[in-house]
């Protein structure tokens, strides 16, 4: 008698445990936001989906917030705004920016710390 109740026990728990983990969704990937540091002192925020390249990134530079397209060339990643103002080029340590109306030359940037020292 008491295996048929720890059976019906177990059972039920079970039950119980399968629909609360069938409701729950999986966790969807988001876009991330990666802040560049530039030799003027500015920073460039770039936001992208990780693993979907072909998807639109968005590039903010002095509160100017524009839709880029990358391609991956290499080791690194091009974007470009679809205007052709906004040219975007991104390896691991380094980035360059070229903003028409905005910048004379290129501006180089470097990744942001995460936790700045103080």
């Amino acid at each position: 008698m008491k295996r048929l109740a720890l059976a019906a026990l177990v059972c039920a728990a079970l039950a119980a445990a399968q629909t609360s983990f069938a409701q729950s969704r999986p966790a969807k990937p988001r876009p991330i936001t990666r802040e560049w540091q530039c030799e003027n002192g500015r920073v460039v925020l770039v936001n992208y989906h990780p693993r979907r390249i072909r998807e639109p990134a968005w590039l903010t530079y002095l509160g100017n917030r524009v839709e880029i397209a990358r391609v991956r060339v290499g080791r690194d990643i091009v974007a470009a705004s679809a205007d052709g103002k906004i040219h975007w080029n991104e390896s691991a340590d380094r980035a360059t920016l070229e903003y028409a109306g905005l910048l004379d030359a290129p501006l180089a940037c470097v990744p942001k710390p995460k936790n700045p020292a103080k």
